[in-house]
């Protein structure tokens, strides 16, 4: 269900899945989600009487925040002590128990656990810590959490109010409607866990045109060619970008059709196209993810960077001058800054009534970093993590497109309610 990290001191490792015990992930459901675990432990019956066992723990909800995936987003956490796990270690699990409850009864129910038999003496220096994330609609909640351990039969129980706030204003009211007010989002590794396929729920998001319309989505996965080969810079770029290619691939182009192209810069590569989009196909998506290999740059890569410019001014080109009476192209890309030497000569400009442009460009946050102990006397040093000049912009100016910046999910959603209003209009 959840994921578990170990805690202490200065160490924290990856979250990784936990599914000995867990049931399968249950269909999106707005009356809820029953697991059968809980009526087996007798799980209302610790609430009734709640004998606490000796198991030092917490449990906490985090505050709801927007997602990128224009949902909003909360952590459950139960946090176990290490020297309470080194006296039960060798023998039988605990088992994490999460039980949520909107205000008119519906329940939604899930567990994970962990297995006491391979826990070393040393846990005892760490905690255990597991989250739970979820999706929420707004409204109010009650969790109930639990542990359990199987051999002794203690458990710990705990309750937490969750107020989650709607969006005020809203710029996609109506966004929510029909969706399931809880989903659990199971983990998964990179790139799965940023597009989520487990989420199968759709935002209502109808565009309605007066025509047909043909609607292309060019992303550019790559980051600024000297994070190009960074694993955590392209982690960080996939994290905002495919939720967004999700989201997209979500709307309801009632008189229209998509095409969606995934794209890599840096390797003149398309990584992967799919035409009249009803439904991503996210399988052959992430396939060819996989063969890109983000984090290494081969030397045919290197040796060939210099048309990596050209090769994305090609990319638009070629969807600029598609036949069609009403065309959209929707660049979804970060901010890129190419190295020297990489050619750069701009699009073919372009005049066509019925022809939309528009530039998604993601601009990263600014995070000043600090020098450890060892800096000496240099002080703070600025992260090159943060806005940066963008030199993709320039490629596009004789086509004028509309551009939108944006940090954060606010406002991405501001955008993209824009964006999908003047769509409408063609």
């Amino acid at each position: 269900m959840g994921g578990l990290a170990v805690c202490g001191g200065a160490f924290f490792l990856p979250l990784f899945l936990l599914s000995a015990l867990s049931p399968a992930q249950p269909a999106p459901d707005q009356d809820g989600v029953t697991d059968p675990t809980f009526a087996a432990l007798a799980f209302d019956e610790w609430f009734a009487t709640p004998e606490q066992s000796r198991i030092r723990w917490t449990a906490n909800v985090s505050d709801p925040v927007l997602s990128h995936h224009q949902r909003l987003f909360c952590n459950a956490e139960i946090r176990i002590d290490g020297v309470d796990l080194a006296k039960r270690r060798g023998k039988g699990e605990i088992v994490m128990m999460i039980q949520i409850t909107d205000d008119k009864g519906h329940v939604w129910q899930g567990h994970d656990s962990f297995s006491l038999e391979p826990v070393q003496e040393s846990i005892k220096a760490s905690d255990i810590q597991f989250l739970q994330p979820f999706f929420a609609l707004p409204g109010d909640y009650t969790l109930s959490l639990a542990i359990f351990d199987t051999v002794s039969s203690e458990h710990n129980v705990a309750r937490r109010k969750l107020h989650v706030p709607g969006l005020r204003p809203d710029p996609l009211p109506g966004a929510w409607t029909g969706m399931p007010a809880i989903e659990f989002i199971r983990p998964a590794q990179a790139p799965a866990a940023f597009f989520m396929p487990g989420i199968a729920s759709r935002l209502q998001l109808p565009v309605n045109t007066k025509q047909h319309v043909s609607v292309d989505l060019l992303v550019n996965l790559t980051p600024s060619e000297r994070f190009s080969g960074s694993n955590r810079m392209q982690n960080r770029n996939l994290g905002v970008l495919l939720p967004i290619v999700k989201l997209l691939t979500h709307v309801d182009w009632l008189n229209s059709t998509l095409n969606v192209a995934l794209i890599d810069l840096f390797r003149l590569k398309d990584v992967y196209e799919q035409n009249d989009v009803k439904d991503f196909d996210w399988d052959e998506a992430q396939s060819s993810l996989a063969e890109t290999k983000p984090g290494i740059i081969d030397v045919k890569s290197l040796e060939s960077r210099k048309h990596a410019a050209n090769f994305f001014v090609k990319e638009v080109n070629r969807r600029v001058a598609a036949e069609g009476p009403a065309r959209v192209l929707i660049i979804l890309s970060s901010s890129v800054v190419f190295e020297p030497g990489v050619e750069l000569h701009p699009a073919e400009s372009v005049s066509h009534s019925n022809l939309k442009i528009f530039y998604l460009r993601y601009q990263p946050l600014f995070r000043p970093v600090t020098r450890g102990s060892g800096g000496g006397d240099l002080g703070p040093v600025r992260s090159t993590f943060g806005p940066q000049n963008d030199q993709l912009e320039p490629l596009l100016k004789g086509l004028n497109p509309r551009r939108f910046d944006f940090t954060t999910p606010e406002q991405f959603r501001k955008a993209l309610a824009t964006m999908l209003t003047e769509i409408a209009t063609l």
